[in-house]
């Protein structure tokens, strides 16, 4: 019985494909935020755990910068790409990260401006200010003045 070939790898058409780029974390941690960035504009989750979703992608944004970022961009400033990248490649990278976050960012804020913050029906306990003027309410709110 003749084979086929079904199942049979051609190994030189395989051999000319370039093979699949890794995953970049950084861009991939990116990609999770905007994930959940995506779950606080459901209006179908109540507006508490769609404030906690803008939170958490707040403390990821955080954590990012002060772990990854500043790994590569000490990697770049000591002249040393990581593996898999070039020093135009790392810059590259800092740019398209600097690009995304700044959308994310803004979207975060967006959203908590415009789509969660108008829509409190009562004060939250520990929550002062509106978002238009936080700098001055700022001022009378014991949570973040320190007043007693």
């Amino acid at each position: 019985m003749p084979c086929s070939g079904a199942g049979r790898r051609d190994t030189a058409s395989s051999m000319q494909q370039p093979p699949p780029s890794p995953i970049n974390r950084e861009l991939s941690q990116l990609a999770f935020n905007r994930r959940v960035l995506a779950l606080a504009h459901d209006s179908a989750i109540p507006l508490l755990e769609r404030l906690r979703f803008l939170c958490i992608v707040g403390n990821n944004l955080d954590e990012f910068f002060e772990i990854r970022v500043a790994g590569l961009k000490e990697q770049l400033r000591a002249q040393l790409a990581p593996p898999g990248l070039t020093l135009p490649g790392l810059r590259a990278l800092l740019g398209i990260i600097t690009d995304e976050t700044r959308m994310l960012v803004a979207e975060q804020y967006r959203l908590l401006n415009y789509a969660i913050l108008p829509r409190w029906r009562r004060p939250v306990s520990g929550f002062c200010g509106t978002a238009s003027a936080m700098p001055s309410s700022a001022r009378g709110c014991p949570i973040i003045s320190g007043a007693k």
